[in-house]
């Protein structure tokens, strides 16, 4: 990995799903982030039909507010006397660290 790839994030949310007809997608502030087509012409969100692409595009459009809100319940739940004590509560939080970890490029 190089220096540019290690400090270089995602298009900062919230990203929106569109829907102009033919072309569904995902946009950010000035920019689109994935646009779906039909056929061999398609870019980015594929799906088994119109449908599930579009709901494709709406989990990834969730994307940076998943990330954000995981990160910070499993801050608190890090903090918390449950994570020392509840076996259950230490995998989730653990597992929702790792899940940012691979989200930002690194190992968990």
């Amino acid at each position: 990995m190089t220096t540019s790839e290690a400090v270089t994030t995602h298009t900062p949310g919230p990203w929106n799903v569109f829907d102009s007809g033919e072309r569904p997608g995902i946009d950010a502030a000035r920019i689109s982030i994935i646009v779906y087509g039909v056929g061999r012409d398609s870019l980015g969100v594929h799906g088994a039909n119109r449908g599930e692409a579009l709901a494709n595009a709406r989990l990834i459009s969730a994307a940076p507010m998943l990330k954000e809100t995981n990160y910070a319940l499993a801050m608190m739940f890090l903090q918390s006397s449950l994570y020392r004590t509840d076996p259950d509560v230490r995998e989730a939080v653990d597992a929702a660290l790792a899940a940012n970890a691979i989200a930002e490029g690194r190992t968990p």
